[in-house]
């Protein structure tokens, strides 16, 4: 008999059940590609609606037209925010209202962050399964099955835990089995895949090198312990105790910049998606801020100790040598932050002139536009602009009216393109870059006839210029392409690069159309 079994027995009840929905969820992550994932969304009518209320929240809308269309919203958020959107909603089913210290709202906000930071480590880690998202999701959910069964027994769990027994000790004391073993057996029950159950049996294990599992399994559960200290840390009282031992688990995998990326970062990101499910209480703080909080009660707590007796002066003494350590630790921290802020900006999505995607980010969707294009055969094109004579404005006008210029450019652009189509800025301040889904050549040189057409109604209704900006094109048709010689990002990048160098050269024609053929060089 199981540990579930033999729980349920002793208490005589059933096990809670797990929606169908969220089975299906669950089935579909697990066994699917991300194609299959996409297509299955779309046909199951509540996760598409679902999907499409999401997409039209102003997060991601951002004053666009309403979107009706699952594919469009699809396009909107992305792969990895559908997948976490999607285990929210698995969230949303299981909430449940109590009257006790148990809160389902804190336990399902600290389970989709886990599931988060695992999507959020995949791409800095090599070969994260995509089982791990799922496992750091559902981690402790035997702990929803025991306070489902008697939620009495596991306030006396809570209780045990607060006093300062480890949970697995107060789980075995009250109920004679602990939650690892509960939720294994219990999703074990459902037909899930067995590494997922694995995961989640020894997810605590605080020996993995005597475990008879494989090494496969060893480095899952490496990570998710590494996920359960790291996201702990945020909602521990015990933050510096968890986020040390964070740190020593994430050092076989990442680098003491990424590791404080991490902390930095991580909460903006999580906190999105709790502005979405209306946990707003539950809000992460970054580490910098949380040490600026840590030093504002400090300051406080100082003041109140100056105006006791005399008899406690000891103590004001040593706690202004914890002050004085602080603030070196302040200054240590302080250097680290500058380098973390040059890794942020780098980061950043939109560039802040222009509003139009910055070059990090532009390349990441080329990349993956090129990519789709290959799996799925689909045909995608991408441009290049060139502004010329804006050093005359600046002479005439100054540099501030060159800004100003490249900001209008971009807003006429973005109301002439498609909202599926990717605008950005690369290099040359002079450029935009501009990807269009799902186009061929001949409607690619459509777009790039509007948009010389803007470019010189703008420079001649603006400052009186005769002006045209020169545009070379490039279209991606994976059929015409041989698969031994099939171009990459960097390929793409320079042979528009070298388009406009021959326009340029030739002064006759400002829009340039490059084919890559099957012998592409």
């Amino acid at each position: 008999m199981g540990a579930l079994d033999e729980l349920l027995k002793n208490e005589n009840k059933n096990p809670p059940p797990f929606p169908d929905l969220g089975i299906k969820i669950l089935q579909t992550l697990f066994t699917k590609t991300p194609r299959e994932i996409e297509e299955v969304f779309q046909t199951e009518k509540e996760i598409s609606r679902f999907l499409i209320e999401i997409a039209n929240l102003p997060h991601f809308r951002k004053g666009a037209p309403p979107i009706n269309d699952f594919r469009m919203a699809s396009l909107v958020l992305g792969e990895t925010t559908l997948h976490i959107l999607a285990l929210g909603l698995i969230a949303k089913k299981l909430m449940r209202s109590t009257f006790n210290e148990f809160s389902f709202p804190r336990f399902w906000s600290r389970a989709l962050s886990q599931a988060v930071a695992m999507y959020f480590f995949a791409d800095l880690v090599e070969d994260i399964s995509k089982h791990l998202p799922l496992s750091a999701f559902l981690l402790d959910y035997g702990i929803i099955v025991m306070y489902h069964i008697n939620p009495e027994k596991y306030l006396q769990v809570l209780h045990l835990k607060r006093e300062g027994k480890p949970l697995l000790e107060a789980e075995r004391e009250v109920f004679g089995v602990v939650h690892p073993e509960i939720g294994a057996e219990y999703f074990e029950n459902y037909g899930l895949p067995r590494r997922f159950i694995l995961n989640l049996l020894y997810h605590h294990s605080t020996d993995n090198t005597s475990l008879e599992v494989s090494p496969e399994i060893k480095k899952d559960l490496l990570l998710l312990q590494m996920i359960d200290e790291g996201v702990g840390s945020f909602f521990s009282r015990r933050r510096e105790e968890r986020w040390k031992r964070f740190k020593e688990l994430a050092g076989t995998f990442l680098t003491d910049i990424e590791i404080d990326t991490f902390g930095e970062v991580f909460p903006s990101i999580v906190n999105t998606y709790f502005e979405i499910f209306g946990w707003n209480e539950f809000k992460l703080i970054s580490h910098s801020k949380w040490l600026e909080e840590k030093e504002r009660e400090l300051k406080q707590l100082e003041l109140t100790q100056k105006t006791k007796e005399e008899d406690l002066k000891l103590t004001i003494e040593e706690y202004k040598n914890k002050i004085l350590e602080l603030h070196l630790e302040k200054k240590d921290l302080e250097k680290t932050l500058d380098l973390l802020w040059l890794k942020f900006k780098e980061r950043t999505i939109l560039d802040e002139l222009t509003e139009v995607y910055q070059e990090s980010y532009f390349l990441k969707r080329l990349k993956e536009e090129l990519l789709r294009a290959k799996r799925y055969r689909r045909t995608f094109s991408v441009l290049c602009v060139e502004l010329e004579k804006l050093d005359e404005i600046g002479k005439k006008y100054g540099a501030g009216e060159e800004e100003k210029f490249l900001k209008e450019i971009a807003q006429n652009f973005q109301k002439l393109l498609r909202r599926v189509d990717i605008t950005g800025r690369l290099r040359d301040w002079n450029r935009f870059w501009i990807i269009l889904p799902e186009t061929p050549s001949q409607g690619a040189m459509v777009v790039a006839r509007k948009l010389l057409r803007k470019v010189e109604e703008l420079y001649f209704r603006t400052y009186q210029l005769e002006a045209s900006p020169f545009i070379s094109v490039i279209t991606y048709d994976p059929i015409k392409v041989d698969p031994k010689k099939e171009p990459s990002v960097e390929t793409l990048i320079k042979l528009l690069e070298k388009g406009l160098d021959l326009l340029k050269s030739r002064k006759q024609n400002r829009v340039l159309l490059l084919r890559i053929e099957k012998d592409i060089e």
